[in-house]
């Protein structure tokens, strides 16, 4: 059982996955007591993907690497591999905080801007003692689903893929889409 110490009051144990609309970052799901909690771990970042054009021809070997498979793997480079890399990947990190703690911080945006009409979930920056990678920890709304596609799937009873099928579907109006009290804002 794998336990995760968020701040001194708030320590989450691993449960079970919750059914939840597929997003593109992978997901653990903890819990403490009866609260549930999301982890949304960040997209996998290469260093080529990041530094497109602006890789050196001769760092193009470790294009496709990631953060971990650098922090993994450096000991077994030389060292003037390394210390060529070593720049580039600590960038990398540095963007993938900067991603995480940008989530958390437009959720408060949205939370101030919106008093009344907007329930935003309690977040956190967690940064992973073994990767270094940095997670966002999501407390759980109850009876919301941040992905409107199911939602839309289960009004028209297909998946819509495209801004042009639209066309030819009757509109639908907020009530069609049966939102809870949660996902239902002015």
């Amino acid at each position: 059982m794998v336990k995760i110490k968020v701040n001194p009051n708030l320590t989450l144990i691993e449960s079970e996955a919750l059914q939840i609309a597929e997003g593109t970052s992978a997901k653990l799901f903890f819990k403490n007591g009866q609260d549930q909690y999301i982890i949304k771990k960040q997209k996998r970042r290469t260093l080529g993907r990041i530094f497109n054009t602006s890789l050196p021809v001769d760092l193009h070997p470790y294009r496709e690497w990631t953060f971990n498979e650098f922090r993994e793997k450096n000991t077994q480079l030389p060292d003037t591999i390394r210390s060529q890399l070593a720049p580039y990947f600590n960038q990398l990190q540095d963007l993938m905080i900067e991603a995480a703690l940008g989530e958390i911080i437009y959720m408060q945006v949205v939370k101030t801007l919106f008093p009344l009409s907007m329930e935003v979930p309690e977040t956190f920056l967690h940064i992973n003692k073994e990767s270094g990678e940095p997670w966002v920890i999501s407390k759980k709304i109850e009876a919301f689903n941040e992905f409107l596609r199911d939602k839309l799937v289960q009004a028209t009873g297909r998946i819509l893929t495209s801004s042009t099928e639209w066309l030819n579907e009757e509109p639908l109006c907020r009530a069609d889409l049966k939102l809870s009290n949660n996902e239902f804002f002015y």
